[in-house]
């Protein structure tokens, strides 16, 4: 709740505040106290308008997004102006190629994120739609790989899950150990795809009392009520 007589203190310049003093002490005394709330409230409207606008979150795009021309399954986190990536495909039924790709990036503007290490991406999100512009080769992918697909639709948001073992570390995009961990009954924000057979940990997100991480933790480590 707006305190008025704080936020006029606080965002008026003295000047202004000096020279209503004066034009009171004049004889306007007896001015109506709806014109002078009216004042206030259009002096303090501007500043309370750019603070809210100063204060609005990012979009977050979190979630699992598909196509029906493809199998491909794509898990996003989003954090401030991180986002991390993961991409699993593989040939019909289990064929003879495999996709399997993780990488990170950041924004560049609020719709769209560039992503630079195992794949080089640029990805843009309208309308829950995601649309991939790949910047070079997937080499990770192998030569029968068809590549990705034009759009793919939000199919799930991040899901609360439980964590069961006892600690669970998480994983950067190497599927290396970081320095943070999460322990038994910590609730986390997770994205479970159809094809987490494909990958032993998902992308998650704790959000603490003083800040949140995101990376993969292992699945096993996970309760996830079904969707």
């Amino acid at each position: 709740m707006w305190n008025l007589s704080s936020l006029v203190i606080k965002t008026v310049d003295m000047r202004v505040v000096k020279r209503v003093q004066r034009l009171l002490a004049g004889g306007l005394r007896a001015a109506p106290a709806a014109l002078v709330l009216a004042c206030s409230l259009a002096l303090v409207a501007p500043a309370a308008d750019a603070q809210t606008k100063k204060e609005a979150a990012p979009p977050d795009f979190s979630g699992g997004y598909g196509s029906i021309a493809t199998s491909a399954e794509i898990t996003v986190i989003a954090l401030g102006d991180r986002i991390w990536f993961t991409y699993d495909d593989s040939g019909p039924e289990g064929g003879s190629w495999a996709c399997i790709l993780t990488t990170e990036g950041k924004r560049t503007t609020a719709h769209t994120y560039t992503l630079n290490g195992q794949v080089d991406i640029t990805l843009s999100f309208r309308g829950g739609v995601l649309k991939i512009k790949n910047k070079g080769r997937v080499e990770d992918c192998g030569v029968s790989w068809t590549g990705f697909n034009e759009e793919y639709k939000r199919t799930q948001g991040l899901r609360d899950c439980q964590l069961s073992a006892a600690r669970s570390w998480f994983l950067d995009v190497k599927r290396e150990k970081t320095k943070s961990y999460v322990v038994s009954e910590d609730r986390v924000k997770v994205v479970v795809g159809d094809r987490k057979g494909n990958l032993d940990a998902v992308l998650a997100r704790f959000d603490g009392p003083s800040r949140s991480t995101v990376g993969l933790l292992k699945y096993a480590d996970l309760h996830c009520p079904k969707r």
